[in-house]
């Protein structure tokens, strides 16, 4: 391995990390919000978040931050309203149903 290269990767690294460590030692607020349930994990460390308490209670959220993205509500057809648990369930039961023939 040439040393550029494991300087390059040693550096994005350590950029990691910097970024990460904040995150994961404050659990409970930005890693897992309060007030909230995750439900699903989709790869790639995205996640989808029942909100329990609080004005958006019942809500679906989505949580593509490994993206660089901020939460934001799981939306239905057409992306004007906001899901509800019941809808979300059901919706994941029939893509179970359809991924088991």
């Amino acid at each position: 391995m040439s040393e550029r290269f494991v300087s390059r990767a040693t550096r994005a690294s350590r950029k990691f990390r910097s970024r990460r460590d904040p995150i994961v030692a404050g659990a409970g607020s930005i890693l897992c919000p309060g007030g909230a349930i995750c439900l699903e994990h989709l790869g790639c460390a995205q996640r989808t978040w029942l909100v329990v308490s609080g004005p958006a209670r019942g809500q679906m959220w989505d949580d593509p931050r490994a993206d660089c993205l901020d939460l934001r509500p799981v939306v239905g057809p057409g992306g004007s309203t906001s899901v509800n648990f019941a809808a979300w369930y059901l919706r994941w039961l029939d893509d179970a149903e359809h991924a088991a023939g």
